[in-house]
């Protein structure tokens, strides 16, 4: 790890345990009554290979999820920070104006449209000039997951990312006025996991009900983040 043996990014983590158990069931994921899974390798096979393709962006872009919880969203996070980018989490069922406002707000470069009650409410919000990925099921005309990880190659996993680069922007609700963004840092994600696995005892045979929106960063530490 390049800041020293202590830190492990969320990255550090997924391609650590894809290394440890690869074949076995990472996540679930309920579509249509079937039931996809995941092993730990496909997850970080899938990662790899849409971060290759987001790396064709500037590099520390803004790259935004609005999508309802799923294993894509989780995999979507990954990607962006094995890509060097920054994560814009929005909640799936905001206004169009506050969609609107932090994707411009934080400069967003790009965005991924998951699994939502209303599409076109959240396509329409999104302004002109952003990329669109679908990551969820296919929406027409936008890139999507699958497709993706078909057409590009895995990007090689190094463990480059430093603990006092940005890995997110986690935006308020904007119940009290303008959403307003708060900066994290992988040192600060580090710092509260390992605050939390020593107040919480979590084994490899855990299973996990996601249920609060993943962009509430309680869910997203305690979820995606305690692996």
């Amino acid at each position: 790890m390049s800041t020293g043996s202590t830190f492990q990014s969320p990255v550090d983590r997924l391609f650590y345990w894809a290394e440890q158990q690869p074949d076995v069931t990472f996540l679930n994921q309920p579509i249509d009554n079937k039931k996809i899974r995941y092993s730990w390798q496909q997850v970080a096979y899938e990662v790899s290979c849409v971060a290759n393709y987001l790396s064709n962006l500037p590099p520390n872009s803004k790259v935004a999820i609005i999508s309802l919880n799923c294993a894509h969203w989780m995999m979507a996070d990954w990607a962006i920070m094995m890509a060097g980018h920054v994560s814009v989490p929005i909640y799936p069922t905001a206004s169009q104006k506050t969609i609107d406002y932090v994707l411009r707000h934080a400069e967003v470069k790009a965005v991924f449209v998951g699994k939502l009650f209303d599409t076109e409410h959240v396509m329409s919000a999104i302004p002109e000039g952003i990329m669109k990925m679908s990551c969820y099921l296919p929406i027409s005309s936008l890139p999507y997951w699958d497709d993706l990880v078909v057409k590009y190659d895995a990007m090689h996993y190094r463990p480059q990312i430093s603990a006092d680069q940005l890995m997110s922007i986690v935006y308020t609700s904007g119940t009290t006025g303008e959403p307003k963004g708060v900066m994290m840092a992988y040192r600060a994600v580090n710092e509260v996991m390992k605050l939390i696995k020593s107040r919480v005892e979590v084994g490899p045979s855990d299973r996990y009900v996601s249920y609060l929106p993943l962009a509430h960063i309680a869910e997203r530490m305690g979820v995606e983040f305690v692996t």
